[in-house]
């Protein structure tokens, strides 16, 4: 089918997605780069469906995490299986009506990047690398309430595989929030 003639039709709001941005963002990062508030901020500007990462965890990892025990990646495979299903359902037609979807999620690892991006097609899928230096992140991760140590933010480094440049935005995570929304707005506009 060609859809050539229908392309007026993609900037109205009917709950179809439109072809010509991402379908899905995934704001990546270590603990206390931002990732959330960033996504917070997407999803306002995009009008986006917005998820958190950290709510797919079980019970299990929660707590190996909440006592200071980095996760496997044994661990976090069921995590990301999750995840990536949670994607495709509300990316599919009738999924939810939102044209964009914004995903806050470490995904230090390419593999887990890979198992995140399972089933979509090139380019529906863009990844935003929230980069920080460490004395930043600490203080971030001391001064906030989450389940998440700091003392796990080595680890987390450690394991970080950061993206290549190709369907990735690298951003400096000690910018105000506004310039970097804007900063994907630009890099996401055909």
């Amino acid at each position: 089918d060609d859809d050539d003639d229908d392309d007026d039709d993609d900037d109205d709001d009917d709950g179809m997605r439109d072809k010509s941005r991402p379908a899905i963002v995934v704001v990546m990062g270590v603990s206390g780069s931002g990732k959330t508030t960033l996504c917070r901020g997407l999803e306002e500007a995009f009008g986006a469906a917005r998820l958190e990462g950290d709510d797919f965890h079980g019970a299990e990892n929660l707590g190996k995490m909440s006592s200071g025990t980095p996760l496997t990646d044994e661990d976090r495979l069921p995590w990301l299986r999750d995840i990536n299903a949670q994607l495709h359902s509300m990316t599919e037609p009738g999924g939810g009506g939102k044209r964009v979807v914004v995903l806050a999620c470490s995904a230090l690892k390419d593999s887990y990047r890979k198992e995140i991006e399972r089933g979509f097609s090139r380019g529906e899928l863009r990844w935003v690398h929230l980069a920080c230096d460490e004395a930043t992140l600490a203080r971030r991760m001391r001064e906030r309430s989450h389940f998440m140590p700091p003392s796990l933010l080595e680890s987390q480094i450690e394991t970080l595989e950061p993206p290549e440049a190709e369907n990735c935005i690298r951003l400096d995570a000690t910018r105000p929030v506004s310039e970097l929304v804007e900063r994907v707005r630009r890099e996401l506009q055909p």
